[in-house]
């Protein structure tokens, strides 16, 4: 039983002969019979009663019919489906960030163009979103983990250097910037070790040849901030990240070389996908110089 066998039948069967059957598919009427006398032959069944001028379907071709409606039916949503992801009229889109206040701008911005795609955020940290990427969990990524990997494609969205972040009653708070030897002697708040924030501080630190042990170790940005708002010590981490939180303040490191990079990153070999292309799109009209 082919495809082609089934269309014909089905043809057949709804414009109630074979002539014009051959006209709704754009086929000759040969081969419309032919198709449908294949079918028959295999299964060796009768589908229609053919008549001088029209034929009826026999009691199995009214059951074959039945299954050919639902069928083709079927079929005619799935192409929907696919049709309408590719005008970006609808479809779902999963993205990963480590950057919330950067996903939220490509959200919007991305909204703009294509209302109709859901879109699901998930948070976690840089390197949690690049193994979502990896793992299909997740459709693109907004992550701060930049290294090389032949299966990923990315865009830089963001580029800023760490500052330091504390109260604003902390004496350093006025001060226009800080050296890293000054933040040194005070109680600092570390991320925890995987963090992309704590890899580049301490390579400044290394840089500098000046040691130092945490006064508190914290997992994740919010918990940073927390820490830092209770009064715990200084933290390090990209200025922007403090989004329009009002009880900390930043400060520029004067001596810092660190550089944080928010990209967004997809897999370069995953199969054709017009959402994630325009995703990619937004984020090249937002960061045309890649930051």
């Amino acid at each position: 039983m082919q495809y082609a066998q089934l269309r014909a039948f089905h043809a057949v069967a709804l414009n109630g002969g074979f002539s014009r059957a051959a006209e709704a598919l754009n086929l000759t009427q040969p081969a419309i019979s032919d198709q449908v006398r294949r079918l028959e032959q295999e299964f060796a069944v009768s589908l229609f009663d053919r008549k001088p001028r029209s034929v009826e379907l026999t009691a199995i071709g009214r059951k074959l019919l039945s299954a050919t409606r639902r069928f083709f039916d079927a079929e005619q949503e799935a192409r929907d489906i696919l049709t309408a992801a590719r005008s970006l009229s609808a479809g779902s889109l999963t993205l990963y960030t480590d950057a919330p206040f950067l996903a939220m701008r490509l959200i919007a911005e991305f909204r703009k163009l294509h209302p109709g795609i859901e879109i699901k955020v998930l948070t976690g940290n840089a390197e949690r979103c690049l193994e979502s990427v990896l793992d299909y969990h997740a459709d693109v990524a907004i992550t701060s983990e930049t290294r090389q990997d032949a299966r990923l494609a990315s865009w830089p969205l963001h580029r800023e250097p760490l500052a330091a972040v504390l109260m604003p009653d902390h004496p350093l708070a006025a001060a226009g910037s800080i050296r890293l030897a000054e933040l040194t002697r005070e109680p600092l708040i570390f991320r925890e070790a995987r963090s992309v924030t704590r890899r580049l501080f301490e390579d400044d630190l290394a840089r500098r040849n000046i040691t130092c042990v945490p006064a508190l170790e914290v997992e994740g940005r919010e918990a940073l901030v927390e820490a830092v708002a209770a009064g715990l010590g200084i933290g390090v981490m990209a200025a922007s990240e403090l989004g329009g939180d009002q009880r900390l303040v930043s400060v520029p490191i004067a001596d810092t070389k660190s550089i944080m990079t928010e990209a967004l990153v997809r897999l370069a070999e995953r199969p054709p996908s017009a959402i994630i292309d325009a995703v990619f799109a937004v984020a090249e009209r937002m960061s045309p110089a890649g930051g």
